[in-house]
């Protein structure tokens, strides 16, 4: 066989293997939730997000009244993730938990500081779950972060209120506040934050929205580092 001969047949099997390739990969791709990438291993994320709350009056009968303020806190939150895993329905999850949390923002009807603090209490575990059972992409997050909440002077609460945000569509872990990437959340708790002013009578702080600004990992655990910690991980 001659040189150019040999040389064109396998040019051709490059292109017939390159085409498969391309063909494998189209097909892929038209898989329903199917986008490269996975969620990272175990690690500490820093995240930053701004939060709106609406300040509202209370009826006579105890609801929700007329809006008098709409408040834009800026946070800043800390989670530690474990592995991913498989839960019991077949989707890949990963474990958080909510390490440290603050978020805060100024009122000009309550001419006061609103802040928001994690609750010197056991946190609940929050979660990143796969939408679809081929990849990991996109994915929902569950917040699960008991908190404190503060306004002229004092706490507004004896017990901690319990918030659970959640969202779909991310692409990433940690969000990077791109909203292509990390949509802002959709759905909030059902606690309504009420509270007695000096002079405006019975308030109610309602959860609007919530959108990451800004998403870095901190640090990502060896495999020996993991052997001494008790990371985060979801009963299954």
């Amino acid at each position: 066989m001659s040189s150019k001969k040999g040389l064109a047949l396998l040019c051709a099997a490059v292109l017939v293997t390159t085409m498969a390739a391309a063909a494998g990969a189209q097909e892929a791709s038209s898989k329903v939730g199917y986008v490269p990438g996975s969620f990272p291993g175990a690690g500490v994320d820093v995240i930053t997000h701004r939060l709106t709350i609406g300040l509202y009056s209370v009826t006579k009968s105890g609801q929700q009244g007329d809006l008098l303020e709409t408040l834009v806190f800026k946070g800043r939150m800390l989670v530690e993730r474990g592995d991913p895993y498989v839960n019991k329905l077949g989707f890949r999850q990963v474990a958080f938990l909510v390490k440290n949390w603050e978020a805060y923002a100024w009122s000009q009807k309550l001419n006061s500081l609103v802040v928001y603090s994690l609750a010197k209490v056991p946190q609940k575990m929050s979660t990143i779950t796969a939408q679809q059972r081929e990849s990991d992409y996109p994915a929902s997050f569950h917040f699960s972060v008991t908190f404190n909440a503060n306004a002229f002077g004092q706490q507004l609460n004896t017990d901690p209120y319990p918030g659970e945000p959640e969202g779909d569509g991310f692409m990433e872990v940690p969000p990077s506040g791109n909203r292509r990437t990390s949509p802002a959340l959709s759905r909030f708790e059902a606690t309504r934050i009420k509270a007695d002013h000096p002079t405006l009578g019975s308030i109610m702080f309602v959860p609007m929205a919530c959108g990451d600004e800004e998403g870095s990992t901190l640090v990502t655990y060896s495999d020996e580092q993991k052997k001494s910690l008790r990371l985060p991980r979801a009963a299954s």
